[in-house]
């Protein structure tokens, strides 16, 4: 799983960072690439449509808030879950605009942020992530490794099926 973590303050960034990351492989999801950014412009440069399953976004931050931060992801990218991270109510309606999954509030105990993980429902989010094969077989996004192509055949690296070939030309199967 891909995460954005954006945040003006590091203490928070660092808190959070790792709990998370104990949390997800508590909860059997031990692959995670975390990407921590100190403000939404920071966080901008960086990102692509589709690049991140889930976003945190601190809302009062220098510069662009979060909730204008999640209105921009939301013109490009319908399917990451969004998460605000805050010390206040004052945007929970607000949330509901932008398609927020769950809304944090700060000061956060390791019992919230598991009841967050656990309300995302990431299980049906990486299960709904995946590919068909012309033969008919699924494989996840997240368990592919890599995949080389020769002579019409493409061959997919997958982390739990090792190698799956298919009859397929690579700009099709891309």
């Amino acid at each position: 799983m891909k995460i954005a973590i954006v945040d003006d303050e590091q203490d928070e960034l660092d808190c959070m960072s790792r709990r998370i990351g104990n949390h997800l492989s508590y909860l059997g999801y031990p692959e995670n690439v975390i990407h921590c950014f100190h403000s939404a412009e920071e966080f901008f440069s960086a990102w692509s449509p589709g690049g991140y399953d889930l976003i945190l976004l601190d809302i009062y931050m220098d510069g662009m808030p979060g909730i204008e931060a999640a209105r921009l992801i939301r013109q490009r990218d319908r399917d990451c879950r969004l998460v605000f991270c805050t010390s206040s109510n004052d945007f929970a309606s607000e949330s509901y605009e932008v398609g927020a999954h769950y809304y944090l509030l700060k000061p956060f105990s390791d019992d919230a942020i598991l009841g967050m993980l656990r309300k995302l429902d990431l299980e049906t989010y990486e299960s709904s992530r995946f590919i068909t094969l012309p033969d008919g077989k699924n494989i996840l996004l997240r368990n592919i490794i890599y995949t080389e192509y020769h002579n019409h055949v493409v061959t997919i690296r997958t982390k739990r099926d090792g190698q799956v070939r298919t009859r397929i030309s690579q700009a099709e199967f891309q």
